[in-house]
């Protein structure tokens, strides 16, 4: 049975066009403040690393090593996430937010 043009053409448009009219699976993150976003449940501070560095070693009670510098942590009893504007340091610290309290 032969198939009509038309109705080709009308099934590939509706197929075509729900993918460029579907909505993001979830928004972009919300900025809150000027360096604080809100993503999902956890809250994303970003400031430049001399900061970074001096809020994680209060948050997490880290004493001075001689490791390097801290560019990033997690802190999980406030869900919240303190970073230098990197995405592999922002990844790494999502990272530890999904790990969840294997984390602990």
């Amino acid at each position: 049975m032969p198939r009509s043009p038309f109705l080709v053409y009308a099934v590939a448009t509706i197929a075509l066009g729900a993918c460029a009219t579907g909505q993001p699976a979830s928004p972009p993150p919300a900025p809150v403040g000027t360096d604080l976003y809100q993503v999902g449940p956890v809250r994303v501070l970003l400031r430049p690393q001399p900061e970074v560095e001096f809020m994680c070693r209060l948050q997490t009670q880290q004493r001075v090593t001689s490791a390097g510098q801290i560019f990033g942590c997690y802190v999980p009893r406030e869900q919240a996430i303190i970073s230098t504007p990197d995405p592999y340091v922002l990844l790494h610290e999502f990272k530890h937010y999904f790990e969840g309290p294997f984390h602990d």
